[in-house]
């Protein structure tokens, strides 16, 4: 069955054959001098029927009438003058062969010419037209600056202009490259070096100031936003490289800079073919599947092609959200959504003997440490017995490899949620040599834009005008992204050997006032004059400062320059579980006091509600009061 034409199709052919026949007529005028003999008019009279059907086919094939005239790049004006030297190619093939070669050679160089011209000024034309439509609609709405006049910035112009409501009117652009200086991109100019960016925001009147960079990497980004930040102007970004090529947004998609952005580090990764080799054709388990750290190991899993993801978790929600958003990528028979605790030995053996999965991430715990010093019983249950649990049945079930999630709270603890994570490593640990399961654990600090982390919580009180709450002027923490830490996560399991603690490299700790500060600028506010910032204490459980390592733990290098490992321990596994089924049964009867005595005895170094040691180490980064390279 033949698809019908479409009326847009059959209009831009009329077109066509208007303005290569005008192309024919002009190169006969150019050529005789406008005094066109009479008998060369015949012979494009008798011609030029066929010169304009084979020159249809030709555009056809050539895919003419399937782009948006709105949109002209030069690969399109490459493609039109193709296909007009393979239409009047055709056409001569064609009056050889019908032995009505007749026409003098500089008509024919005349007729590609100007059919090329013909053909792509008209749809040059109708670009043009939109692209003043939407630069005519920008000068009503907010002035931005471009930072980057590299592709990138050319491709969010270019996009940006093209769009009837899009509500910023691009001013110029900055970049460091002497040689742009002074350039027009799409009518935008290139006004100095991204160093000028305070004074030009200001002779401008900027509103906002926009990253065009995708590809920048961590510390370069660091240098500009921190110049930006001097401007007092919101700053913004353009979507990733990666965002864009995997389609999930397109260039003019830009967001707020958040501090991840500036404190996250590029990874090398080493050997992601060996990490795909060794997840390709497994069955994965992934206990807390709907937390943050749960939810990132899903989606980092499933690029290696396993062959199925169990996603466990005891929130109907939380599984609910992952599993649709699994779903959406079209591998939905690849992930099995599951809602369990891991408290319940018999419900987990059930799925285990299901499943029969080959690694097992164990990422569910309680983790906010206010609302755990409230809840001690549920953080013993959870994090102790529940870490207990699964590790057994993996060893039973013959498990190749099973790998917790843990916390830099778990060294030298001061709160519930520090001990009970800790007595999780000591029971993972004892486990090795017991059976064929690799166990080993993976401890990192603060993960940021994670579910109950500070960062959003300023971005929320930012929003409702402040004040933004911080604990004390002096508290800091590490942090990482959450894509950095999952990335290293999915190394350290391919490392272990049995009965280790990995320590991912946290960087320089940084102090949570000066994200706050951070936050606040980005936002295009001052700190305590706009926003303020308010101190509120140390909440029950609290360090002013983290440590990765205990004492005797030690710290050695891994084939990782990101990834430590400590010194395995060694535990009497039975009097450990002894200890631990003691835990459950205080737990069970809600002996809170009891319960906090027996994790001190548990727990080298734990001192649970006692006075926050001062802070007296490890200077943090100051942000945005320095540089950040």
């Amino acid at each position: 069955m033949i698809k019908p034409i479409s009326k847009r199709k059959i209009l831009l052919m009329l077109v066509d054959m208007a303005a290569i026949n005008a192309a024919f007529i002009f190169s006969l005028f150019f050529r005789f001098d406008t005094d066109v003999p009479i008998h060369w008019m015949n012979k494009y009279l008798l011609s030029c029927w066929a010169y304009s059907l084979i020159s249809l086919i030709v555009f056809s094939y050539c895919e003419f009438y399937d782009h948006d005239w709105r949109y002209m790049t030069n690969r399109n004006i490459v493609r039109f003058a193709g296909g007009v030297f393979i239409s009047v190619l055709a056409f001569i093939v064609a009056l050889y062969f019908t032995n009505n070669w007749t026409f003098p050679r500089t008509v024919i160089l005349m007729l590609m010419t100007l059919a090329t011209a013909f053909v792509s000024g008209i749809r040059l034309s109708i670009h043009m037209v939109y692209f003043w439509r939407g630069k005519s609609f920008a000068s009503q709405t907010q002035k931005i600056l471009i930072i980057g006049a590299g592709d990138a910035g050319e491709s969010f112009i270019r996009d940006m202009l093209r769009k009837k409501n899009f509500p910023f009117n691009p001013v110029g652009f900055l970049d460091d490259d002497p040689k742009k200086k002074g350039m027009l991109i799409h009518g935008v100019p290139v006004l100095g070096k991204i160093s000028d960016v305070k004074k030009i925001a200001y002779q401008k009147g900027i509103e906002a100031i926009v990253i065009a960079m995708p590809s920048i990497k961590s510390d370069e980004m660091r240098r500009i936003v921190s110049q930006c930040e001097a401007s007092g102007v919101q700053v913004k970004k353009a979507p990733s490289l990666f965002d864009i090529l995997d389609g999930r947004v397109s260039i003019d998609k830009i967001k707020n800079v958040d501090p991840e952005d500036i404190l996250g580090r590029d990874l090398n990764l080493g050997d992601r073919e060996g990490i795909a080799q060794y997840f390709s054709g497994k069955v994965i388990m992934v206990s807390g599947a709907g937390g943050s750290i749960g939810s990132e190991l899903c989606r980092q899993v499933i690029l290696y092609s396993p062959k199925r993801i169990i996603l466990l978790d005891s929130s109907e929600h939380n599984v609910y959200t992952i599993d649709a958003e699994l779903r959406e990528g079209n591998k939905k028979d690849r992930h099995i959504p599951v809602v369990a605790n891991v408290q319940s030995q018999k419900t987990l053996d059930g799925i285990f003997q299901y499943f029969q999965p080959d690694i097992v991430f164990h990422a569910a715990a309680y983790k906010h440490v206010p609302l755990m010093e409230d809840n001690v019983a549920a953080a013993v249950k959870n994090n102790i017995w529940g870490t207990q649990n699964i590790a057994m049945l993996a060893a039973k079930h013959k498990v190749q490899r099973f790998l917790m999630i843990s916390t830099d709270k778990a060294v030298k603890p001061t709160n519930v949620m520090g001990a009970t994570k800790r007595i999780a490593e000591m029971v993972v640990q004892s486990m090795t040599g017991k059976c064929e399961t690799i166990f080993s654990a993976v401890r990192f600090g603060n993960v940021l834009n994670s579910n109950g982390s500070v960062m959003p919580l300023f971005k929320k009180q930012i929003a409702n005008g402040g004040p933004v709450t911080v604990t004390h002027p002096e508290v800091v923490r590490y942090f990482m992204t959450i894509s950095e830490a999952v990335q290293l996560v999915l190394t350290t399991v391919t490392m272990a050997k049995g009965g280790e603690v990995y320590v991912l490299e946290m960087g320089e700790p940084i102090k949570i006032l000066d994200m706050a500060k951070s936050l606040i600028k980005l936002s295009g506010f001052e700190p305590d004059k706009d926003i303020k910032i308010k101190f509120i204490g140390l909440r029950p459980g609290e360090k002013l400062y983290e440590e990765l390592l205990t004492d005797e733990e030690g710290l050695q290098k891994t084939a990782s320059d990101r990834i430590f490992v400590g010194k395995p321990g060694v535990f009497d596994q039975e009097k450990l579980f002894d200890d631990v089924e003691e835990l459950w049964q205080l737990a069970d009867t809600h002996n809170t006091k009891e319960v906090l005595a027996k994790l001190m005895e548990l727990v080298p170094g734990c001192s649970l509600h006692k006075l926050i040691r001062p802070y007296t180490q490890n200077k943090p980064i100051n942000i945005p009061e320095q540089t950040l390279a």
